[in-house]
């Protein structure tokens, strides 16, 4: 019941009962894996990330972070100096039905 009045009870409902299932118990870890920075009390609200939060985001050693503006510098940043992507979404283009300009 804890969840019923719970803002944004999607986001750690699922973590919870697996952290609290016997068969998951020892499998599980006590950390979501998110980089967020939140609001002002009562941190309700994750903030946009931007450049100003980069290195904050990549000292915390999370391979995740929410949340980003669309088109926001700091997504071009990530993809190339975190992930070493350029120009494509992912190695190959298969997101755009083409291989040309990023061959496998």
């Amino acid at each position: 019941m804890y969840y019923t009045n719970f803002i944004s009870s999607p986001e750690g409902y699922f973590h919870t009962v697996i952290c609290n299932t016997d068969e998951f118990l020892n499998t599980a870890i006590s950390h979501d894996l998110h980089y967020i920075a939140w609001d002002t009390l009562p941190k309700q609200h994750p903030i946009s990330l931007s450049m100003k939060d980069f290195d904050k985001m990549v000292k915390s050693n999370a391979p995740f972070a929410q949340k980003f503006h669309k088109h926001d510098p700091i997504l071009d940043k990530n993809d190339q100096e975190l992930l070493g992507r350029t120009g494509h979404l992912a190695p190959g283009a298969w997101c755009i039905g083409s291989s040309e300009g990023g061959a496998e």
